[in-house]
């Protein structure tokens, strides 16, 4: 099944959609699951936050945009935040501590030509706004914490998150990855 056929399927709930998301990607989200909630959390409750993870994409199937050229790149993210959550919810002060993900795993996943353009999109950004990205969108670090480590104010670190932010969707809009 193509990538269009499985997002139109996933858009109407095609059960033949939702096993083939799980078998083209349940190693991939496994992998992004476990990078972030491997050290924390057992084989069997990542198991059950992979699960999660198809159940959610299944769910808000009908908001899928059949322009995406893939849905990996949403798969991705979706497995992302449900981990991060899961982690925030694991910690009592609800942060996240960033030592804990696994940046080896996060690099062998992010091999789509989306990164490719993310990677192209981020040399042209300013050093020290590619360092608060690497920082709050990679390392889970908070303004704050981002902010005491760069000597930046929080509001000036959100600032920069913001500007950059604008940057990237343009020229991801302009490259056609997003609506």
């Amino acid at each position: 099944m193509g990538e269009q056929t499985l997002i139109r399927g996933l858009k109407k709930k095609k059960t033949a959609a939702l096993r083939q998301l799980i078998l083209q990607y349940s190693g991939y989200v496994y992998t992004i699951v476990q990078g972030i909630l491997g050290g924390v959390m057992a084989r069997e409750d990542i198991e059950e936050v992979v699960s999660d993870v198809f159940l959610a994409v299944w769910q808000s199937g009908e908001q899928l945009s059949e322009a995406f050229a893939t849905i990996k790149p949403y798969v991705a993210a979706t497995a992302r935040n449900m981990a991060r959550n899961k982690l925030r919810q694991l910690r009592p002060d609800g942060k996240l501590e960033y030592d804990v993900i696994d940046l080896k795993a996060q690099k062998q996943l992010d091999d789509t030509e989306v990164r490719q353009v993310l990677l192209e999109a981020l040399d042209q950004m300013q050093p020290v706004d590619r360092e608060i990205f690497a920082r709050h969108y990679y390392l889970c670090q908070t303004v704050q914490e981002i902010g005491a480590a760069i000597d930046m104010n929080p509001s000036t670190v959100k600032n920069h998150l913001v500007a950059g932010r604008r940057q990237l969707e343009t020229i991801l809009r302009e490259r056609g990855y997003t609506q």
